[in-house]
């Protein structure tokens, strides 16, 4: 009888340790479930965060991009005359700063050819480069500066070429065609005019121009 009974006891303390081993085994594997799982959430979560970090900065550059390509103004001016025969084209971009202030770069090309011989002016190709600031007077007035650059062909030795600047001032009007688009009619007076060795007949200069933007 004593027998058994330590037997039976000797297996109860058998049971227990094994039960205890295995519970804290099981302890352990929750736990480190637990902490992979939490680890797992964590990275998951940081991801996103990463995720939705660089969706709004990519859309706040397309904004910004955007923005930027909106407040550009694209313009100049294209004509041709037959008699005399004169081919006239001045490009030109500005930048809206304000609503009210457009400053601006542009470069123009012109091929002229008299039809009379008594014409001043003598058979040649000129280019010219400007930079100018534009002052909106409201919706269709404006105030304008510009400095010129011109290089030309010399009346007296047309195989020599001539630089020439020409600071302006003037104004005109922005008459809408469209929802983007404008006839720009300006007024200019050239301050560097002089009648013996100017490429311009007189010191007004008048442009009929486009602007999109």
């Amino acid at each position: 009888m004593d027998r058994f009974s330590n037997s039976k006891e000797i297996y109860q303390e058998v049971w227990w340790c094994f039960n205890m081993k295995t519970r804290f085994l099981i302890i352990i594997i929750l736990k480190l479930f637990v902490a992979t799982f939490s680890f797992g959430q964590v990275e998951l979560k940081a991801e996103e965060k990463k995720k939705q970090r660089e969706a709004k900065n990519s859309q706040k550059e397309g904004q910004e991009k955007a923005a930027w390509k909106e407040r550009l103004v694209w313009g100049g001016n294209a004509f041709a005359t037959f008699k005399p025969i004169s081919i006239d084209l001045a490009p030109t971009v500005g930048y809206k700063v304000s609503p009210y202030l457009i400053p601006g770069v542009g470069v123009g090309f012109n091929y002229f050819k008299p039809s009379d011989s008594k014409d001043p002016r003598k058979e040649g190709i000129t280019y010219t480069i400007k930079a100018s600031i534009q002052s909106r007077l409201g919706k269709y007035a404006f105030l304008q500066i510009e400095a010129e650059a011109v290089n030309f062909q010399n009346r007296q030795n047309m195989s020599e070429r001539l630089w020439q600047i020409n600071p302006q001032a003037g104004g005109g009007l922005n008459i809408p065609l469209a929802q983007q688009a404008q006839v720009m009619v300006n007024v200019m007076y050239n301050f560097n005019y002089n009648p013996k060795t100017s490429v311009y007949l007189s010191p007004w200069i008048v442009r009929i121009g486009f602007a999109f933007n």
